[in-house]
């Protein structure tokens, strides 16, 4: 009887984490699907894009960033848009 519930209780854990991984998978592929979108639809629409180079791992590091938002969290702005994929993923002009 024992026995029965621990495995019980494994399986009720195992499925939970699957959900959970579901879940995270599922936000990111929103998240990838939207900068593809915003970069192919730069691409299409504009003959020449500009993207200034900023510091970005010098703006996480600091210990004092300036005040964010309240729903933006810690690490301000920066951190939510995803600035890294933004630049080293081009989309070339079809």
């Amino acid at each position: 009887m024992r026995k029965q519930y621990k495995e019980f209780k494994q399986n009720l854990k195992r499925k939970a984490q699957l959900k959970i991984a579901a879940l995270h998978r599922l936000v990111a592929n929103i998240g990838k699907n939207a900068l593809h979108k915003l970069t192919t639809y730069l691409a299409k629409n504009h003959r020449v894009v500009v993207i200034e180079d900023f510091n970005l791992s010098g703006m996480l590091a600091n210990h004092n960033p300036p005040p964010s938002p309240p729903r933006r969290g810690a690490r301000g702005v920066g951190a939510d848009q995803g600035f890294y994929e933004f630049i080293s993923n081009p989309v070339k002009q079809p």
